[in-house]
């Protein structure tokens, strides 16, 4: 049960793949682009991300928290006491996402035959997914677990650890790595495995199976 819990909980920090910037305006700063994509994917600010795709700032925080509630969805399944209880889940979720401690550097431009850019983002690790499973074997030994017949509100418990968490969890050692950035007729776009792969990185977010 706790490798599930925090299969869960980790999908719950990935957003979905419609936050692309595929669609914006053609720029040639392209760690500008980067850094619009971070600080939206991460809401941190959506200025930018509105000027390179022509949206108003309302679009954008709509945008925003629809993407945050379908990449969190799957969460309702644990069971929550109350809307209150999974409201408070998701504004853990969006504390979270503004924790991640990342540098944009300079683009280079890809050699050879490939088009588009690399470019390096610089961050703090904070590794979520480990203080979660950590939080969660310290709850299930304090506190008392409805037995059978009765409902078992895992997102409750799910929530009070992720809030716990955010108290203790620390930033590991700075790290770096490329991101790629892809061209096409003057228009720039991130994959979301490469948007994916700084997820995990920024997180600590492994795959966890449920074998058990």
């Amino acid at each position: 049960m706790r490798r599930y819990i925090n299969k869960i909980a980790a999908a719950g920090l990935v957003l979905a793949s419609l936050l692309l910037l595929g669609g914006c305006r053609r720029t040639e700063d392209v760690s500008g682009y980067v850094q619009a994509c971070l600080d939206y994917r991460y809401q941190k600010s959506p200025e930018k991300y509105c000027e390179l795709t022509g949206i108003s700032a309302s679009q954008a925080e709509k945008e925003s928290e629809e993407l945050l509630e379908k990449s969190i969805s799957g969460v309702k399944e644990l069971h929550f006491s109350s809307d209150e209880k999974y409201s408070s889940f998701t504004d853990i979720c969006r504390k979270i996402l503004k924790k991640a401690d990342y540098q944009v550097g300079e683009a280079q431009k890809k050699h050879g035959e490939q088009s588009g850019y690399l470019v390096t983002v610089t961050y703090r690790p904070l590794p979520v997914e480990e203080t979660i499973s950590a939080e969660y074997d310290s709850y299930l030994e304090t506190e008392s677990i409805p037995s059978d017949g009765e409902t078992l509100y895992l997102g409750d418990v799910l929530t009070e650890v992720l809030d716990s968490s955010l108290e203790i969890v620390e930033y590991r050692e700075e790290k770096s790595l490329e991101i790629s950035v892809e061209e096409q007729d003057g228009r720039l776009a991130i994959e979301e495995e490469e948007l994916g792969r700084l997820d995990d990185a920024l997180f600590g977010i492994a795959e966890v199976r449920d074998t058990e």
